[in-house]
């Protein structure tokens, strides 16, 4: 047993186990003036080991040595027989699995660590395991809200790679000489303008981000860095991340209702949209992401025949958009498009009792295909997951609402999919989703509501009364975030729900 597995256990808070395992016997470690070993000692660790009745630390004969154990145990030093067959252990490149699984440290030594021995398992190197790579190099560290902010950006449609805001960021705490004084609310601006480009997508990044999660405050200081940045370098009519920053402003500001700056940030992205594709030989994935939000902003929000008018975010203009949305599902696999089913998502005014259970299936089908194919193209991700779930429930809903003959059999598909919305709205991940979801949570709250109407309030065990106030919770939470939500829903949706909840809670008092 080597020092360096000793002074390990002890910090692992194992010293008495690793004593008695050894030698049955109580020792006490004292140091004077601090805790610390002198540097000679531990430049010697690697060949100093604990006999049954000694510890052998070989220390430098100096006058300034200090006194490492209880005078009472009367140690001396001596050299462990030992010394050389330690000098033949092998080590692993890499920590045991239990060790790495538990956080531990582990001193990697083959073919079992001493942790593992002490506790009595199994110790196994999985070799395949490779590291994750430092994001920032020398002694810049990312912060911990940075740490937050990538994380769940890199688990989206992350327009721009991890890597490269990693790279800004680094770039950016150098740019200070003491890294201690380096914020990420600090203007700096560069003095070329490819960095200055790159901090005014960052900053863009960060305010979009930082709204999702609800730091509404933060984000607005984050939104005008970005425009700050974005003063530097808005004439550069070539750049993808200008254009991906005018993108992130623009929805940033619809989010808060700036409707003026919105439509004005989009007919910029207009002029990037016509520009890239007239370049045809240019070919970049960034850029073909970024004309894909352009026209999902062209198709769902901004009415380009009528300016003063934003699309509303209804479930009839969801049907709509749909050809448009995953066009390029259908075009990157060749896939015919079902003229017959497309008709009727661009014309929903068609779509009845006789269609519209054909054209679920159609449509579950189209969600389930695309959804492996964006697993494939962009990863696996749990927002996706969520997103698609709460997507098929709510089409389901929406459609087979429209059955005039509410069979057993239909009120089975409108009951068990609405109550998979209302159970997703507890997951982690509906807090930290787009507003779009609420056109799938005012599905389930459509069908709610007309059952508490026809004076039906429990069926078996579902309280159609607690599902109506998950959902209205579901509404107020997301226009905490997005101001823009009261404009979409209130009026048509959750205004009847809560006007009827505080009717129900008046006559509730009134009973009791």
């Amino acid at each position: 047993m080597n020092l360096e597995a000793f002074l390990q256990a002890e910090e692992e808070d194992e010293f008495d186990s690793l004593l008695f395992s050894h030698h049955h016997h109580h020792y006490d470690l004292i140091s004077n003036n601090n805790n610390q070993l002198p540097s000679a000692l531990a430049t010697s660790a690697t060949t100093t080991t604990l006999s049954t009745t000694t510890i052998n630390f070989n220390l430098p004969t100096t006058t300034t040595n200090k006194t490492l154990c209880s005078p009472s145990l009367n140690t001396t030093i001596v050299q462990s027989e030992k010394e050389k067959e330690e000098e033949n252990v092998e080590y692993a490149p890499i920590s045991c699995d239990a060790c790495r699984n538990q956080h531990r440290k582990c001193d990697r030594t083959k073919p079992a660590c001493h942790g593992c021995k002490l506790r009595g398992i199994s110790c196994h190197y999985n070799m395949n395991f490779k590291r994750r790579a430092k994001s920032i190099k020398q002694s810049c560290c990312l912060k911990q809200e940075d740490v937050k902010l990538l994380d769940f950006y890199a688990n989206g449609y992350g327009s721009l790679p991890r890597k490269e805001i990693e790279k800004f960021l680094f770039h950016h705490y150098q740019s200070n000489n003491n890294n201690n004084k380096a914020t990420t609310t600090t203007i700096h601006y560069y003095n070329n303008n490819e960095m200055n480009e790159l901090a005014a997508l960052y900053y863009s990044i960060k305010a979009t981000t930082e709204c999702r999660l609800g730091n509404c405050e933060k984000s607005e200081i984050s939104y005008k860095l970005a425009k700050e940045y974005l003063s530097k370098v808005f004439d550069s009519y070539s750049s993808i991340n200008v254009a991906l920053c005018y993108a992130n402003l623009c929805c940033y500001d619809h989010w808060f209702e700036r409707l003026d700056t919105a439509r004005f940030y989009f007919q910029i992205l207009l002029f990037y949209k016509d520009y890239w594709l007239n370049q045809s030989t240019f070919k970049n994935t960034t850029k073909d992401t970024l004309i894909m939000m352009i026209n999902i902003y062209e198709s769902t929000i901004f009415n380009v025949n009528d300016e003063k008018k934003l699309y509303p975010l209804s479930f009839d203009r969801f049907l709509e958009t749909i050809p448009s949305l995953f066009t390029y599902y259908f075009k990157d696999n060749n896939i015919p498009v079902n003229e017959a089913m497309f008709h009727l998502l661009e014309k929903p005014h068609l779509i009845d009792s006789k269609n519209c259970l054909e054209l679920n299936t159609f449509l579950q089908t189209i969600f389930f295909e695309c959804k492996q194919f964006e697993e494939m193209t962009f990863g696996k991700s749990e927002l996706f997951n969520f997103m698609y779930e709460m997507i098929e429930c709510g089409t389901t809903v929406g459609l087979a609402s429209k059955c005039e003959i509410m069979t057993p059999m239909i009120e089975y598909i409108l009951e068990s999919n609405s109550k998979r919305i209302v159970k997703a709205i507890g997951h982690a991940r509906f807090i930290v989703a787009p507003m779009e979801v609420l056109i799938h949570v005012s599905q389930a709250a459509k069908y709610h509501l007309s059952k508490v109407k026809q004076g039906i309030f429990v069926n078996n065990s579902t309280n159609y009364i607690d599902m109506l106030k998950i959902e209205l919770g579901a509404y107020h939470s997301m226009q905490s975030r997005y101001k823009i939500v009261k404009y979409y829903f209130y009026d048509e949706i959750f205004r009847p729900i809560e006007e009827f909840l505080q009717a129900f809670s008046f006559v509730e008092m009134q009973i009791y």
